[in-house]
């Protein structure tokens, strides 16, 4: 597509004025080709080449399955629902022996062929080992329902890789997918065997896979990474607390913060060697802690025995002959259901191994895990072929069921490394970084910059801030500023109340500079995932109270006209929700700017930035060097016919380079796709805190930034859904929930 239009003086494409908002359903662009500019360099990707020689024609059939207790309760635990399925088409009695079936552990359930009947119900009894493992279910025997869903062709896969869309795609990648976690799980491989990395606070880092099939330009392939999953380090409960809260001596034990970090964990009652589920914790100490035990003759007479009233210490002393040495002024653990408590003292309790910490990690431990759990490319890409020996894909009979082979090695490919953008920095200097980084010390600028009014705000307890004022002061005059002592300190306070959801969009104000934004943000619900407040007009028809308007205002005020083009950055979506932003968001957006202005509507672009992905690049051979500063990726790993391209902007420190990963959704503007892999790559030079590139663009890092500082500043006690940036204050600050960030360019 080709750009059309005239320059205005500020030397910016102005294009002319799109029609309307049309009201009916938008669907993603496509891909309007391939860029061309840069240098060539040849790469590897840990993707793996899949071949499908399967006849067409073939046909999965989908079951719904429901599995139940003896007390009709559900079972959603995927370790026994496997089992219980397992078992099943194990046994030959069963209308299911010998099956090819996959099984997501929950409720879906697929064979290369159909079941005798459409409706089937079975009863299976596990074995007492593996009952021991589900005792908390207080059950042996279950009863397993399987109901017919659907057909799925595995033709669906097929056309996805022609570029077709077909409401089954999905389903049959993701039957593909449920057959690839079963056979790690069947097989052992969910963990590699290595010991576990220590990051401090009781958790521990377990390396392991991941692993997924994905319709590419290139065709189908498997995509499959090292992963470090977060676990609780197994052992003692209170050696746990004692690392996990840093203290030698037990009393120093903050029982608050434990009940809280030891909710739902597992551990192994050791005297008797069950698993058990914590619910929370005692709030008296155990040799305070009384119950009602029901009385027994010790030698069998008949006859009642009147209940005793007895601590949970003594019964261990009298009834178990265990002598509790450490947990008697201890709260114990409840190991039981809400409403009729089971304690445990804490000393005879192990944390489960594998059990998954799902918390936010401290600054330092997610420093410390870069640090050990980083692999070079060499080893990296060893650690992914090596694995594909040891899963034998070639092996496994569902995948040969459906004629699927895979290669071994690391698919290759061409990609390209962008020039590096020049940089204008002080007044009017040049700049021109190296490797994705400068120095900006020592550097004149046009006229001395003083800031005279700043403050404090710390929310970081154990943080020097008279050093790190005095540092700030040290680099500002490095830099050519002045800046004067903080004329105000605000220190946190010790509560907080799992906080509102933040949803921040940052907008350029100021063309033809691209380095400065204005921040406008709002809370929503704690479970949106959407921006809601883009277009939120009042009761009166008059007011519109939305972020839109807010940024367009100030976009308006500094340059005295309104946009004629809107690239706009969405951060943290995932390919599911791609309609809803395209739809929903977007929308507003656009409703937001007639109702402000009345005006025709300038054109869009809508990217979404991803780093949650799985896709790693390598440069090809036996070179150990990370891919350098503005490589990017269109072709052969890509989506088939979306529009989406990879981006490393940055220069590798540590570990093995993962890209942005950009989905262009809509392109009214028209860039060709040199144009806007260019505007990305510059866009990652600008982020004022960082004299590198970064990650992603810099506006997206911005949106992010104004969100968590945001969730940090509001006061406990606010609850309102329409808050601009308030002023902070001494007030204890909540934690964030979860942040929604959004960035616009205007131009």
């Amino acid at each position: 597509m080709e750009k059309t239009g005239s320059q205005d003086v500020g030397g910016s494409p102005l294009l002319p004025a799109p029609e309307r908002v049309d009201s009916a359903k938008r669907v993603m662009f496509t891909r309007p080709g391939f860029g061309r500019i840069g240098n060539h360099i040849e790469l590897e990707a840990n993707h793996f080449k899949v071949s499908v020689n399967s006849p067409e024609d073939e046909i999965l059939y989908q079951y719904n399955v429901l599995i139940s207790c003896e007390d009709h309760t559900a079972i959603k635990d995927k370790w026994i629902g496997r089992k219980i399925i397992d078992k099943l088409y194990g046994t030959r009695s069963s209308e299911m022996a010998g099956k090819r079936v996959a099984f997501d552990g929950e409720k879906a359930l697929y064979t290369v062929g159909p079941l005798p009947r459409n409706r089937q119900v079975f009863t299976v009894v596990l074995a007492e080992s593996i009952a021991k493992r589900c005792r908390f279910f207080d059950s042996k025997s279950y009863k397993i329902e399987i109901n017919y869903a659907t057909k799925i062709p595995l033709k669906s896969v097929f056309l996805a890789l022609n570029g077709a869309e077909t409401e089954k795609v999905q389903d049959a990648l993701r039957v593909l997918d449920i057959i690839l976690r079963q056979i790690a799980a069947e097989r052992g491989f969910l963990l590699l065997r290595q010991p576990f990395t220590d990051v401090g606070g009781g958790v521990s880092g377990c390396r392991g896979f991941r692993s997924s099939f994905r319709p590419t330009h290139g065709g189908l392939s498997l995509n499959i990474d090292v992963s470090t999953t977060m676990v609780l380090t197994p052992g003692p409960v209170i050696d746990f607390l004692r690392v996990n809260q840093g203290t030698q001596d037990d009393r120093a034990i903050d029982w608050v913060k434990a009940k809280k970090m030891l909710k739902n964990v597992r551990v192994k009652a050791t005297h008797i060697n069950r698993e058990f589920k914590i619910i929370g914790l005692s709030e008296k100490p155990c040799n305070e802690l009384y119950f009602t035990l029901k009385g027994k003759h010790r030698d069998g007479a008949q006859g009642e025995v009147q209940p005793e009233e007895i601590t949970v210490y003594e019964y261990f002393k009298k009834h178990r002959n265990l002598q509790l040495t450490t947990s008697a002024c201890f709260p114990c653990l409840d190991v039981g259901k809400p409403g009729k408590p089971n304690y445990l003292p804490l000393e005879l309790c192990d944390v489960v191994s594998l059990k998954r910490y799902t918390k936010a990690l401290s600054s330092v431990q997610r420093a410390f895990l870069v640090n050990k759990a980083g692999q070079k490319p060499l080893e990296r890409k060893k650690v992914l072929t090596d694995s594909m020996d040891k899963y034998g894909y070639d092996k496994v009979p569902l995948l040969s069921a459906f004629g699927i082979s895979i290669e071994k090695q690391l698919i290759k490919f061409d990609g390209r490394v962008l020039d590096t953008p020049k940089l204008k920095v002080g007044g009017d200097e040049d700049c021109i970084p190296c490797n994705g980084t400068w120095n900006f010390n020592k550097k004149r600028l046009m006229k001395t910059i003083t800031i005279k009014h700043w403050m404090v705000v710390n929310f970081s307890a154990g943080s020097d801030i008279s050093r790190l004022s005095r540092d700030l002061i040290n680099c500002g005059k490095n830099k050519g500023i002045v800046i004067e002592s903080p004329y105000k300190v605000i220190e946190e306070e010790q509560q907080y109340r799992n906080a509102p959801s933040i949803a921040a969009v940052v907008g350029s104000h100021t063309w033809p500079l691209i380095s400065r934004y204005r921040a406008a943000v709002r809370t929503q619900s704690s479970k949106a995932n959407m921006i809601e407040s883009l277009f939120k007009p009042s009761p009166n028809g008059v007011d519109d109270d939305g972020i839109m308007r807010e940024l367009l205002n100030e976009f308006e005020i500094t340059n005295g006209r309104n946009p004629s083009q809107i690239v706009v950055f969405r951060d943290g979506v995932s390919e599911s929700q791609f309609n809803q932003v395209i739809n929903n968001e977007l929308d507003q957006i656009k409703k937001a700017y007639e109702y402000r202005s009345g005006e025709n509507l300038p054109k869009f672009a809508l990217i979404v930035a991803q780093k949650n992905h799985r896709t790693k690049l390598f440069r090809a051979g036996s070179s150990n060097e990370f891919v350098p500063p503005g490589t990017v990726v269109d072709t052969n790993i890509v989506h088939p016919i979306n529009y989406d391209f990879y981006m490393c902007s940055q220069a590798g420190a540590i570990g093995t380079a993962r890209p942005a990963h950009y989905h262009v959704l809509v392109d009214e503007i028209g860039f060709s796709p040199d144009d806007l892999q260019n505007l990305i790559h510059s866009l990652s030079y600008v982020y004022q805190r960082s004299t590198t590139a970064i990650s992603m663009v810099a506006p997206v890092y911005y949106a992010r930034l104004a969100a968590t500082q945001v969730s940090k500043m509001m006061k406990s006690e606010e609850s309102t859904d329409t808050a601009s940036v308030p002023v902070p204050d001494e007030k204890c600050l909540p934690r964030l929930h979860s942040r929604i960030a959004g960035s616009m360019f205007f131009c």
